[in-house]
């Protein structure tokens, strides 16, 4: 049997600069982490010679050839792969679908490492997310960028780079290990409750960008945040990239109405009175987990009140994985 993980993601600044109307026009950058809230693929032969598979929801499927799959990111995975051949795959999830942590890309990416690993083929890092996003972007025709699947392939605290011809560069964040510490202290998860697709949210935002010119001057603003919040987090001045966080999320929301809610408005707020010095939604927007930035004291209190839960996790600095069982 192999088992693979990827992990999830948080970003931390220039969200949306991944997208391909923005960064084939003037280059995208974020800063994101990886954390230990995992993606997990187990692939076996079965035997029965059939395709079997099981994934969120208690959902499963059992057919005799990839074209008869029903699920999108399975079939095109196993497509693409070449594999065509009895199999046993089963899904399992740390955190819930459509959460804002990027968990599409992670099923995809640790999908795809588990199959490559069951047919014997080695790859890279980089090999894997770039399939990954081929297969979400430009096979599924999903209306998301490429930070999601470098994330989960890489992991880490990191920095990527967007470039026009669609090349990505994956650098390290480079912080003191006292300060990733203080850093990963400080930022508290909480989940709102709300579900959403980011597909929903980045089609209307890439449809802002085919028809107003003026929505690249907010991510041309989000994409300065992110080089300064790299400066910064790297500087140690973790609380002044903490304040920085608020006016960031201000930013994000003019980008589009659906972006927030009223409930996440007034959790927010309430979190920025009881110890909060920034923070900003998960994702592309419009609910999942509410990140803050509290160096002193959590708001768990306050927001628990409000119907908020809050999620602990640490940053993961391994990336997607594979083992054989």
């Amino acid at each position: 049997m192999i088992i693979s993980k990827a992990p999830t993601r948080i970003t931390f600044a220039g969200g949306a600069t991944d997208a391909k109307y923005y960064y084939e026009k003037k280059g995208g950058f974020l800063v994101a982490a990886g954390i230990d809230k995992y993606l997990w693929m187990m692939a076996s032969r079965p035997y029965w010679k059939t395709i079997r598979l099981k994934y969120l929801r208690n959902e499963e499927a059992e057919v005799n050839r990839v074209e008869e799959i029903d699920h999108p990111l399975f079939r095109e995975t196993l497509r693409f792969c070449g594999l065509d051949e009895p199999i046993e795959l089963t899904c399992l999830s740390d955190v819930p679908p459509n959460c804002g942590l990027g968990t599409s890309s992670s099923f995809t990416v640790s999908l795809l490492n588990a199959v490559f690993s069951y047919m014997g083929h080695s790859t890279t890092k980089e090999e894997i997310a770039e399939i990954a996003s081929c297969i979400e972007i430009e096979i599924l025709k999903e209306p998301i960028g490429k930070q999601d699947q470098y994330m989960a392939s890489f992991g880490g605290l990191s920095c990527l780079t967007f470039h026009p011809d669609g090349k990505v560069d994956v650098e390290e964040l480079h912080m003191t290990k006292s300060d990733v510490e203080m850093l990963d202290n400080s930022l508290v998860l909480y989940d709102t409750g709300v579900r959403r697709s980011a597909g929903d949210i980045q089609a209307s935002q890439y449809k802002a960008m085919r028809n107003d010119g003026a929505i690249f001057h907010w991510l041309d603003r989000i994409k300065d945040m992110a080089y300064e919040t790299k400066r910064l987090l790297e500087k140690g001045k973790l609380d002044e990239w903490g304040v920085m966080l608020d006016d960031y999320w201000k930013t994000r929301k003019r980008m589009s109405n659906k972006i927030s809610l009223p409930i996440i408005d007034e959790a927010y707020e309430t979190a920025r009175k009881n110890g909060a010095l920034g923070g900003k939604l998960i994702g592309a927007g419009g609910g999942g987990f509410l990140m803050l930035y509290c160096p002193k004291k959590k708001p768990t209190e306050a927001l628990n009140k409000l119907g908020l839960i809050e999620m602990p996790f640490s940053f993961d600095f391994g990336g997607a994985k594979t083992c054989e069982i």
